[in-house]
This record gives structure tokens, C-alpha cells and sequence, in this order.
């Protein structure tokens, strides 16, 4: 599926990308962090320890960590999410708006999106999300969500999808709600 293959590389482009990579250690840094989300039954929780998060994962979905990214996928690839975090001065003092703008336009692999209005997403943080919907090789839909802990940074959740059902745009919503922050493993 198009829209998973890319969702799964294209975070990064838009959104700096400044937590550590590699292997996670038992070394942290930073704030304490928040406990992770309650999740609804059947869900795990994985944790993002280069990029300092923790977020709920469904039943069936996989996930893996490719660099300080974590990419989940649903079953068939037809949902996938990237979540990366950002801990920059710039992260933590851009208007959250002009962020999710930027990120939107580095997103050149998709022909034709027709972009909607960033609008306030209501979750744990602060927050706003941006829906796109593609006239190009399959009509893919990208809901691009980035949340400010408070003095953390940002973290940056796209999940992309050929799907019009508007269950798919609730489930990845409510992913999103259970993204945590944590702090960093460093080593």
C-alpha cells in the first residue's frame, strides 16, 4: 500500500527529528514524564526511548522502531502511523500551527493533497491536527497531529490511509490520545 509505505518514511522531513537514535539504555534525561495512557482492553503499550514517548498500540497492529521513529502499521497495511519526537529550542517555541504547516508541505510524495485548515485537537496536550486528503495514485488521507507536552518539545504523529471510513480517522485520533511523553534514553 502506497500510503503506508510512505507514512512510514516521511515524518522526519518535516519535523527535525532532534531526540538521540540508536539502541535505548537505562539512562534517561529530562523532565520525569507522564504515566502512560490507560488504554482501552487489548491494547499494549510500547515505548519510544530514543525519542522519550509512550504510546497504545491495538490489538493486531505491529510496530517497530526505525531510527527514533516508531512506526505502527494496522493488519494489511491499511492504516500506518509515524510518531516521531522533536525536543528542539525551535520545537518547544514554534506556534503549533506554523509547525504542522511546515510538516504538511514537506510532504511531497503525495500528488495532489488537498490540504484542510489546521485545527485545535483536543487530547492530553496541546495540540493541532491537520487532514489532507490525495487525488494522485490512490487517494490517500493523512491526519497529521503535533502535541507540545509542556518544556518538552513536540511529537509529531502521521498516520496515512486509502480508507474513507471516518472509523479509520477516529482510531488514529485515538492512538494519538495515548501518546505519553517520557524522558530519553540516552547511551
Amino acid at each position: 500500500m502506497r500510503a503506508a509505505a510512505l507514512a512510514l518514511g516521511l515524518l522526519v522531513v518535516g519535523c527535525g527529528g532532534g531526540g538521540p537514535t540508536g539502541s535505548t539504555t537505562t539512562t534517561a534525561t529530562g523532565p520525569a514524564g507522564d504515566q502512560p495512557a490507560k488504554l482501552p482492553h487489548g491494547w499494549k503499550a510500547v515505548v519510544n526511548d530514543p525519542s522519550g514517548f509512550s504510546v497504545g498500540v491495538p490489538p493486531g497492529w505491529t510496530w517497530r522502531l526505525q531510527g527514533s521513529t516508531s512506526l505502527l502499521a494496522a493488519p494489511r497495511n491499511l492504516v500506518a502511523i509515524s510518531i516521531a519526537g522533536d525536543r528542539t529550542e525551535e520545537a518547544r517555541t514554534t506556534d503549533l500551527t506554523a509547525l504542522a504547516a511546515g510538516t504538511v508541505s514537506n510532504l511531497h510524495a503525495f500528488d495532489g493533497l488537498a490540504v484542510g485548515e489546521p485545527q485545535r485537537f483536543r487530547g492530553r496536550y496541546p495540540a493541532v491536527i491537520v487532514t489532507t486528503s490525495g487525488s494522485g495514485h490512490g487517494s490517500e488521507r493523512l491526519r497529521l497531529i503535533v502535541m507540545r507536552p509542556p518544556a518538552v518539545g513536540v511529537f509529531t504523529l502521521l498516520g496515512a490511509t486509502k480508507l474513507k471510513s471516518p472509523r479509520t480517522a477516529k482510531l488514529i485520533d485515538r492512538i494519538a490520545r495515548t501518546v505519553r511523553f517520557r524522558p530519553v534514553a540516552v547511551g
